[in-house]
């Protein structure tokens, strides 16, 4: 590791990199459009579509590699039940050789819990569930002790690690 860069850094400018899916989900669907409508009248959709919008997007991550000091990454974007886009930038460590692919395994550490609350509070957004609904109501085999946690435990609760 490069002094004055640390493990926390490294983990939090790659996790700032999850904003550029975002930005591709947005230019797949895009893209899927397009293909749809070019299925339904080739000739004169395909103009429309002539330039990709995903142009300019590898140099984009591999710039944003650079500029934040991270070795590598992988990108994922699903759009509905399809992998849509899939690739491997960079190197598996820092001074390393090992190219990043598609199969190479990264430590997620923490970023799991942002991504299960911004699950939740989507959920609550739309009215799926209530930050004060009860867990068990939704998930009445949990069972906690003291008898009365279980009953009493809210997602609110489970999402501010308050339950103990």
């Amino acid at each position: 590791m490069s002094p004055g860069l640390s493990m926390r850094r490294i983990v939090l400018r790659v996790a700032s990199l999850v904003v550029v899916a975002g930005a591709l989900v947005v230019a797949l669907g895009a893209q899927t459009i397009s293909k749809e409508r070019s299925a339904a009248s080739s000739a004169s959709s395909a103009l429309s579509f002539a330039v990709s919008p995903l142009e300019g997007f590898d140099a984009y991550v591999t710039r944003g590699l650079k500029d934040w000091g991270v070795p590598g990454l992988a990108i994922a974007v699903v759009k509905d039940d399809s992998v849509v886009f899939i690739k491997g930038y960079g190197v598996k460590t820092l001074g390393g050789t090992d190219s990043v692919n598609i199969h190479t395994l990264f430590a997620n550490a923490s970023t799991t819990k942002a991504f299960a609350s911004f699950a939740v509070l989507l959920m609550a957004d739309s009215g799926k569930l209530s930050l004060d609904s009860r867990v068990a109501d939704r998930m009445p085999a949990l069972q906690l002790q003291p008898a009365y946690v279980s009953q009493e435990l809210t997602v609110r609760d489970l999402l501010t690690h308050r339950s103990g």
